[in-house]
């Protein structure tokens, strides 16, 4: 991760008062992300949401090189597959600016506009001291995994459970005994008792941010939880690993990104159309043994109420006793 951080601060391009750069920026060739930090415009835009969240930290670094990252973001600095942050957290040294610093995101019109100012920089969100001594990176200071998870888990929501199973996914070095105690030190009843139901409900097996989001909305409706990474074969041997499986209802479920389709490290050198064609074959072989699937991709999640609609008329039951936090 040190090295992916170091990446992103050699796109930085550092602000100064040379008439060279000012006409860059009146051209709209460069936007500006931080004070005084600046990024190629049709890099920015090109760029993954990942990399722009780790040029947009590396910048903060360049403005604020006390700041400690803390929280969601001292988290998603050191596990890739952790959720990436609404803001940039940063500890420093005094109380006396505290909560969102003033946007500062800015870039003039260009051929890049309308689409850079579709994906600006995240806003930076201040904190105080840093409660504990924190963890001394390749270039920069974040708040421990323990306390920063604990922080995750006392908000809440699918970004925290997302955030829990990238920790035990990466479990080497986490002390439990101190998440644990951290947790039960929360002092509001409510708060802690839904920080204690998301870390239970953490699991290594889920693979990607969207497994965990989906597997939160089904807990969060209280529907039967299902069994993750479930071994699928029939007479010629393995068909599939699944990322869903509820046994009694013979039912698969897989939640799809762009990505398995697209990126050259997930599909063994295929093309898309290979791996797509691949995927209808694996489901053929599923349909055969009588089982029932169903796909959902990131729309499904981020509209309230979709993919619990579909398990639901799929046959799951929906139990609020069954909820695993208030």
């Amino acid at each position: 991760m040190d090295n992916e951080l170091l990446l992103a601060r050699s796109h930085i391009i550092p602000g100064d008062s040379s008439a060279a750069l000012s006409r860059r920026f009146t051209r709209g060739e460069i936007v500006r992300i931080a004070p005084r930090s600046y990024v190629d415009v049709s890099l920015w835009v090109q760029a993954s949401h990942r990399e722009r969240f780790l040029m947009t930290a590396a910048a903060v670094l360049r403005t604020r090189p006390e700041a400690i990252f803390c929280g969601a973001t001292s988290l998603a600095l050191v596990y890739p597959t952790a959720p990436l942050p609404q803001c940039i957290d940063v500890f420093v040294p005094t109380n006396h600016h505290r909560g969102r610093a003033a946007p500062t995101f800015a870039l003039h019109n260009g051929p890049w506009a309308e689409q850079a100012r579709r994906t600006p920089a995240l806003p930076v969100r201040l904190h105080g001291p840093c409660p504990t001594a924190p963890v001394n990176a390749l270039g920069f200071l974040r708040e421990p995994t323990e306390p920063a998870l604990v922080h995750v888990l006392a908000e809440g929501g699918w970004r925290a459970l997302a955030a829990a199973d990238a920790v035990r996914r990466n479990a080497a070095g986490i002390d439990e005994l101190d998440v644990q105690a951290r947790i039960q030190a929360i002092g509001a009843v409510r708060t802690r008792a839904r920080a204690v139901g998301l870390w239970k409900q953490s699991t290594a097996l889920s693979d990607s941010v969207a497994e965990s989001r989906s597997r939160f909305l089904m807990l969060d409706a209280g529907l039967p939880a299902p069994v993750l990474q479930q071994i699928h074969r029939d007479q010629q041997g393995f068909i599939a690993l699944t990322d869903f499986w509820w046994e009694w209802l013979r039912l698969v479920g897989e939640v799809d990104g762009i990505q398995k389709y697209v990126d050259p490290s997930m599909g063994a050198g295929r093309s898309p159309r290979d791996r797509i064609a691949r995927e209808k074959a694996r489901d053929n072989r599923l349909f055969a043994r009588g089982y029932r699937i169903l796909h959902w991709g990131w729309p499904e999640l981020e509209v309230p109420g979709r993919l619990v609609s579909r398990l639901i008329g799929a046959g799951l039951v929906p139990d609020r006793r069954l909820r695993p936090w208030p």
